[in-house]
């Protein structure tokens, strides 16, 4: 039951991205911006098209989060296929899955082809660049050519399997570069990158100033995208009443609304926020006090079970937390 829920959080989190990037404009800006290639630049928005996707293989079905655009370069066409790796632990299957989704898109179109026109001499399949974007919090180590996920890939060099896919990291670009081109891809990647929750929301203030200068649509793309993607993960730290405050002015598309809106979300999960550690500090203060005096009780050579009654703590709670203050 755990495993169903975690996909099901990290479905929330892909769902956020893909429809920002089911928007042409914001997938050119991730490639132009955070790929670094000399084919980056033959790219047009013109010349790229979303397509459709409905083939999910039974092993990845609850897993997969893909994007597939296709763009004209160089008068050929090619395939950009995303991934987006939305989770907190590095996939080393990363490679493998590539692999099955590139081969299964490569068998697709090789049968939608008119059968004389795969057959003559200068047919090629379109080239598929693979790509990964991660927003996990660690670093990530999986390998990232294919012939690396083959054992004794080194004697066969030339006779293997090989691709190479690009990564983009939301952590591993530069906070100020990715404000200094205020970009709707470069926002979302300044506020989801990793932190405490304290510079969370420094960033997203921060970004909320900057977004002055998107266009409407972007400024409604980043509402949905942060209500998608950010306030479920901050959710449980805020009122039902909260939340559902908020979730009423998100239904407006105004973006003055919007900026209010996210700003009030901020402020009370900064508040409860506040509130929680206060909280916590006088529990664990109380939590203290009732320690001492059952150590003291034990000390005076009075029973465990005497002491656990006038502290209000279980026998062997109280035995735990006083042999490991011995032990310290």
């Amino acid at each position: 039951m755990a495993k169903k829920a975690k996909n099901k959080n990290e479905n929330k989190n892909d769902k956020g991205y893909r429809r920002v990037l089911y928007d042409k404009r914001n997938f050119l800006d991730l490639v132009k911006n955070h790929i670094a290639a000399a084919w980056t630049a033959q790219i047009n928005e013109e010349d790229i098209e979303l397509i459709d996707k409905n083939f999910v293989t039974k092993d990845f079905r609850d897993r997969e989060a893909d994007i597939i655009y296709k763009a004209k370069i160089n008068g050929q066409d090619t395939i950009f296929y995303v991934l987006l790796e939305l989770q907190s632990k590095v996939d080393f299957t990363m490679p493998f899955r590539l692999l099955v989704y590139m081969v299964e898109l490569m068998r697709r179109m090789f049968v939608g082809t008119d059968s004389k026109k795969r057959e003559r001499k200068q047919f090629r399949l379109p080239a598929i660049v693979p790509i990964v974007l991660y927003n996990g919090a660690g670093e990530w180590s999986c390998v990232r050519s294919f012939k690396e996920y083959l054992a004794g890939y080194e004697l066969f060099a030339p006779n293997v399997i090989d691709f190479e896919y690009i990564m983009i990291n939301v952590n591993e670009p530069n906070e100020a570069e990715l404000i200094k081109i205020p970009t709707l891809m470069n926002l979302i990647m300044f506020i989801d990158r990793k932190g405490n929750p304290e510079s969370v929301m420094r960033r997203l203030r921060k970004a909320l100033k900057i977004s002055s200068r998107l266009t409407i649509d972007e400024r409604i793309q980043l509402k949905d995208w942060i209500f998608d993607v950010l306030l479920k993960k901050v959710k449980r730290k805020m009122s039902k009443k909260e939340i559902e405050e908020i979730r009423n002015v998100f239904k407006k598309e105004e973006a003055e609304d919007m900026t209010y809106a996210l700003e009030r979300a901020i402020d009370a999960m900064e508040r409860r926020g506040i509130r929680k550690g206060k909280l916590e500090g006088k529990l664990e203060g109380k939590l203290e006090g009732k320690l001492e005096t059952a150590k003291a009780m034990i000390a005076d050579g009075l029973s465990w079970e005497t002491a656990a009654k006038y502290s209000g703590i279980p026998v062997d709670k109280l035995k735990k937390h006083l042999e490991s203050n011995v032990a310290q």
